[in-house]
């Protein structure tokens, strides 16, 4: 018996430390990054479903002296490579989580600062991502002590270190080299390579899409077009959603916001803001869901906040030659600027760089407006009056629309 138990014991030491390195080369998740190999370990489908977890500790590794902070459209729309980085502004890395509310957004983003070295931040803001339930209410105007899902951060909260970080560590460090999951993982990652069209994560956090351009080729774009439409009106007539708690002029979200606005400003660090770039359909879709008050009153507060803390907020959402350009283009005979109504290419994310870097607030293409306390009110108003002239020249497709939320809401 004691010598079965010695060889067991050993044959199971053999095979963790087996499936170890295995998990360590391979990387199958991005945690490690010891090594990236170009047909055999690049392509990494399973970190696109653990970017929360791997990119708290990639971001650290990486040093960057600028990051891009948000969901997943700035993932797929702004790359760290871009060519309109300036030379002295790299390495830049995308710390964008697709699907995290914002506050996880923001954290993660304070989180690297705290790291040093980051000296701008791109930081995207998204309208739905502030939206909170009608009826919920608060105690008092301030933020909880710890921020949910922060036990990975070097903060919990803003400006406030979190003692407890060693345990999650721990536990992601053993589950990237000795789980199940992991090996599995490693597995599909070697099947992968090679794969054009498997979706995965770049060293430099950006998601290049591939899974996106598969379905355009498969199935065409108007498939992605026709999911993404019943996911946004879903989420808009599941419940009565605004932009404030309490009924005040308030939401944990937007305190959060400027105390990161503020905290930086302290530290020396540049924050560009910017709302994305919605395509037409999906400001329709907020429309016909009875959500454009408060979209324009979500600006108007951010318009506010920028401008009391010195920050510039480009907001590229509106009726413009960009998210109304519906000619399909080779060689997918896809959009040229979004993939769906809500994720827009990196072909449009560049054009976005070119004006926040260079701060320029005149351009020829018409893209982005540099919004402000001053000129939120005429934004606003021309976007309506774009919007309408918008409707005037397809009147089928925006009835549609129109039809799909009436359905949706209807009991």
């Amino acid at each position: 018996m004691k010598r079965y138990l010695i060889t067991f014991g050993i044959t199971v030491v053999v095979w963790m430390m087996a499936a170890g390195a295995i998990n360590l080369i391979v990387d199958p998740f991005g945690f490690w990054e010891i090594v990236r190999v170009e047909g055999f370990n690049d392509t990494k489908p399973a970190a696109t479903k653990r970017t929360r977890i791997v990119k708290s500790y990639a971001v650290l590794r990486a040093e960057p002296r600028t990051i891009i902070a948000g969901n997943s459209r700035p993932e797929m729309g702004i790359d760290p490579a871009a060519q309109e980085w300036p030379d002295d502004w790299r390495p830049v890395y995308s710390l964008t989580l697709p699907g995290a509310y914002f506050r996880l957004q923001v954290m993660n983003a304070a989180h690297a600062i705290a790291n040093g070295g980051v000296k701008h931040v791109f930081l995207g803001v998204d309208f739905l991502d502030f939206l909170v339930p009608e009826n919920a209410t608060i105690s008092a105007r301030e933020l909880p002590e710890k921020i949910p899902e922060t036990q990975r951060l070097l903060l919990q909260n803003i400006d406030v270190p979190n003692p407890t970080r060693f345990i999650s560590q721990g536990k992601d460090a053993w589950a990237s080299l000795f789980s199940l999951d992991a090996l599995v993982d490693s597995g599909l990652n070697v099947l992968a390579r090679g794969d054009a069209t498997a979706s995965t994560v770049r060293a430099d956090g950006f998601n290049p899409a591939r899974d996106y351009e598969a379905i355009v080729r498969t199935e065409g774009q108007r498939a992605l077009f026709a999911h993404k439409y019943q996911e946004i009106v879903a989420r808009l007539v599941r419940r009565p959603l605004q932009v404030f708690q309490g009924g005040e002029r308030w939401s944990r979200d937007f305190e959060l916001l400027r105390r990161f606005l503020d905290d930086s400003k302290r530290r020396g660090i540049t924050v560009t803001l910017f709302i994305n770039p919605y395509h037409a359909d999906y400001l329709d879709l907020i429309t016909y869901a009875d959500y454009w008050e408060r979209f324009e009153e979500w600006k108007r507060v951010l318009a506010t906040l920028a401008h009391d803390a010195q920050t510039p907020l480009w907001d590229f959402s509106g009726y413009d030659t960009f998210s109304t350009d519906n000619r399909p283009v080779p060689p997918l005979n896809a959009l040229r600027w979004f993939w769906e109504p809500a994720h827009y290419r990196a072909e449009l994310g560049s054009r976005m760089l070119a004006r926040m870097v260079a701060g320029s607030t005149t351009s020829s293409n018409s893209l982005g407006v540099l919004l402000t306390p001053d000129n939120v009110e005429t934004r606003l108003r021309s976007t309506r009056v774009a919007r309408a002239a918008y409707w005037e020249t397809q009147p089928a497709h925006t009835d549609s629309l129109k039809t799909l939320v009436r359905k949706r809401a209807s009991p």
